[in-house]
């Protein structure tokens, strides 16, 4: 079964990093398109992956975890099909990629959906009288 997701992230990897290596991974992988250098810098590379794609947790494990030891920043968010979402982040303290869940959190209510909802409230109240 296919689960296609939209992949957007930048990540920094060092310049102990061989870069030969990093672009015959990047071409060998389903995301070969996707991935980009985007500059280059004294400290190292900094790269861009954006894509709507065929989501293959195996192939992006494989990538972090190639990259990971030279990483110095980085997170790469994800948007699924079925609207989940969750990200990638590299953390410097234990130098390795998490991965996290999210969900949407309104801090401020709709004023539309609470005049609905005081609305439903009184219309239930007076159904209720009327038995």
């Amino acid at each position: 079964m296919s689960y296609y997701a939209t992949i957007d992230g930048a990540f920094e990897i060092s310049r102990e990093f061989d870069l030969d290596i990093l672009l015959e991974k990047i071409q060998s992988s389903h995301y070969s398109e996707s991935i980009e250098i985007i500059s280059e810098d004294a400290a190292g590379y900094t790269l861009v992956f954006n894509c709507y794609a065929n989501y293959r947790e195996d192939e992006i494990a494989a990538f972090l975890k190639l990259i990971e030891p030279n990483t110095i920043s980085g997170e790469i968010e994800y948007i699924g099909e079925d609207n989940a979402f969750w990200r990638h982040y590299f953390d410097p303290s234990k130098k390795r990629w998490v991965e996290q869940s999210g969900h949407i959190s309104y801090e401020k209510r709709c004023v539309f959906m609470d005049s609905l909802l005081e609305h439903c409230k009184n219309d239930h109240k007076t159904g209720d009288d009327a038995r």
